[in-house]
């Protein structure tokens, strides 16, 4: 993304931040990934799981689409060339990014950053604690889902291309994205300036894939640069994957009925604490009346002693 945007690619002013783990920014709009984090809360889903069925129809997609329509429109205002959007969990919700895509008359490029899925590994276990089983799951599903819902129609661009053989790796992505037309800089200044050595630290050889389908889909993926490719070969590669995850569809759907019960507790747990604290609220309510109600009697007392006080003297003065 830092080389698209020095190459005049458009991007939001809402984007993330840079922090210590990133200093050059993450190019990643603040609000999408909420509503994807959200989206993934409101299904049920899990990053590790297939989303579950028909999720494009729910009351969650249709509210998430809408906050979307609002960003994209948003950014396209504000950008009124070629613009860029990146989240890594746009992978997933594709099918409702497509709808949105129609709806505006915008013709998408996609471009499928490819890593080797050990160094992906490595990263993520060394910089967040992730579980290595985890992010080869994660990595796995994200880039299926890219391959199946752009049916392999995008631009392949792996991470070592861009410290073997940058030039050809970014000429390709001008034409692709059409950003060739406007762009007039020095291509070897801009990759000079974007694409350090210290970025390529972590070695492969650290850590050895443990899941047989991501090692297959990753070395079809090493067949496949920029946008021409054998996308037939490729998509065979992509379905073979799908269909051995798909054998363990028993085993996710028992997941989401497990997550589906676990939130149906959680909600009654929290009714409960809801109704746990409107009962104390009311017992303090009624402690209270009780304590004013006892002053109150007291007072009452007091002034009935007077009164009777008062009584005692009126019967002796008519005596006399």
């Amino acid at each position: 993304m830092q080389i698209l945007v020095r190459l005049g690619m458009g991007v939001s002013s809402d984007l993330v931040p840079a922090n210590a783990s990133n200093t050059e920014g993450f190019y990643e709009h603040i609000d999408t990934i909420d509503i994807h984090q959200e989206l993934f809360s409101c299904l049920g889903g899990s990053v590790t799981l297939p989303l579950p069925a028909n999720w494009l129809d729910t009351d969650c997609a249709r509210e998430a689409r809408a906050k979307l329509d609002q960003i994209l429109k948003k950014i396209l205002a504000e950008q009124p060339g070629i613009v860029g959007i990146k989240d890594p969990r746009i992978s997933t919700f594709l099918p409702l990014w497509l709808r949105l895509f129609n709806s505006l008359n915008v013709v998408p490029k996609f471009i499928l950053a490819v890593r080797e899925p050990a160094c992906v590994v490595s990263s993520f276990v060394r910089h967040y604690n992730n579980s290595a089983d985890r992010v080869e799951l994660v990595w796995l599903l994200r880039m299926l889902d890219a391959l199946e819902y752009t049916a392999g129609d995008c631009f392949i661009a792996h991470y070592e291309d861009w410290f073997s053989n940058s030039f050809l790796n970014a000429k390709n992505l001008l034409c692709y994205t059409g950003l060739n037309k406007n762009f007039g800089g020095d291509l070897s200044e801009v990759l000079a300036d974007t694409i350090k050595g210290n970025l390529s630290h972590v070695r492969p050889d650290e850590y050895a894939i443990q899941n047989p389908i991501v090692a297959k889909l990753y070395s079809a993926l090493q067949n496949c640069r920029g946008d021409d490719f054998d996308r037939e070969e490729l998509m065979f590669v992509v379905k073979e994957c799908r269909r051995s995850i798909e054998g363990f569809k028993d085993w996710y759907l028992a997941s989401y009925q497990s997550k589906a019960k676990l939130q149906n507790i959680e909600n009654l747990l929290t009714q409960v604490k809801n109704e746990k604290n409107q009962l104390q609220k009311f017992h303090a309510e009624l402690k209270e009346e009780n304590r004013l109600m006892r002053k109150e009697n007291q007072r009452l007392q007091g002034l009935a002693g007077e009164i009777e006080k008062l009584s005692l003297a009126i019967r002796h003065f008519e005596k006399y």
